[in-house]
């Protein structure tokens, strides 16, 4: 049975939060990640770029989830911990694009002022 746009988003949501690496099988070969830190293209690039972020998340609370045809959109606010031991706080939209039962495209969205600073 083919998984929904939305069930593909809750399946990698979860892996990301399990910490391991389940996430990595849920996205395409030719992913695009773009957002404020980074903007990356390929399966190999994408893992490189998410996988100390997702290892950093302290907690992360979902505020809203919204599915639009083949697009998922969200609106968290996540806790990361910083190498220094300190905790920043981001509010960000994420807008994922889902094809053939994986995500295909990530873009996110967020203010860097306190993630930056945090890295003095």
């Amino acid at each position: 049975m083919k998984k929904s746009a939305l069930q593909v988003y809750q399946d990698f949501y979860a892996a990301m939060l399990s910490k391991t690496d389940a996430w990595q099988s849920m996205i395409t070969d030719d992913v695009k990640l773009v957002g404020p830190l980074a903007q990356v293209e390929g399966k190999e690039a994408f893992i490189a770029a998410n996988t100390p972020f997702f290892a950093s998340i302290v907690s992360v609370e979902q505020l809203r989830v919204l599915k639009i045809g083949n697009t998922v959109v969200t609106q968290i606010h996540v806790k990361v911990g910083m190498p220094n031991g300190a905790t920043v706080s981001l509010d960000v939209s994420e807008w994922y694009d889902i094809s053939g039962g994986k995500i295909a495209s990530l873009r996110t969205y967020f203010d860097t002022f306190d993630f930056r600073n945090a890295f003095g």
